[in-house]
């Protein structure tokens, strides 16, 4: 078992803050996981990296993207008591699709069909505009499997959070619509995991109490 990142792991990973969300996730995984499925975590969070690499979050630092998916993971895990190392996998590779050159088939490969599915389950499709991905997020979050639940959920609940650091450009009006998109696709998640659905709710309601004030 290790705890610090592969060598041969050198892309935005080695930024100090994902740095430290990796060797959180490391040393949370290891007590309880096998040597193999702990290689296989590290292993999708290499791949998640080098596919993401040049790309950021929205915060004022630009933190490295890959910050975001080892976050959703580590809620999952932390959080949700999400243990299935499937839907782990997944989350840490749950916008390489989407967002990068990542095929269907490639993580298929490296990581079995199951996490291909999931991955592509939780995947918008092309050519939406924001608004219409929001409303057919909403829509067909009701179909995904558990283990898509689950990453959509966490994901949610990482993005709704960060938005406090105030995202770099974005209006107030902007914030207060992505809490309301949150409310929207947590009211149609309902019954995926009791965990993470009150963490989001608390999240979305101290927002709705701060706006009033």
């Amino acid at each position: 078992m290790f705890l610090a990142a592969p060598q041969e792991i050198v892309y935005s990973i080695q930024h100090s803050v994902v740095l430290e969300k990796f060797d959180r996730l490391a040393a949370a995984l290891q007590k309880e996981l096998s040597e193999d499925s702990l290689i296989t975590l590290l292993d999708a969070v290499q791949f998640a990296a080098e596919k993401h690499e040049g790309q950021t979050r929205k915060d004022a630092d630009a933190t490295p993207y890959i910050v975001h998916p080892i976050g959703v993971c580590l809620s999952l895990w932390e959080e949700g008591g999400v243990h299935d190392v499937d839907t782990l996998v997944a989350a840490l590779l749950h916008d390489t699709l989407e967002d990068t050159a990542a095929t269907k088939e490639e993580i298929a490969d490296r990581f079995g069909s199951r996490v291909s599915e999931i991955v592509s389950e939780v995947t918008n499709p092309g050519g939406l505009t924001s608004e219409e991905s929001k409303a057919w997020q909403v829509a067909h979050a009701p179909t995904l499997s558990l283990e898509a639940r689950l990453v959509k959920l966490a994901d949610r609940l990482y993005n709704v959070r960060d938005l406090a650091h105030g995202p770099a450009g974005w209006s107030q009006e902007k914030i207060d619509g992505y809490y309301g998109w949150g409310q929207k696709l947590l009211d149609v998640l309902k019954g995926t995991n009791a965990q993470l659905e009150a963490l989001l709710q608390e999240t979305i309601n101290n927002r709705s109490q701060i706006v009033k004030q």
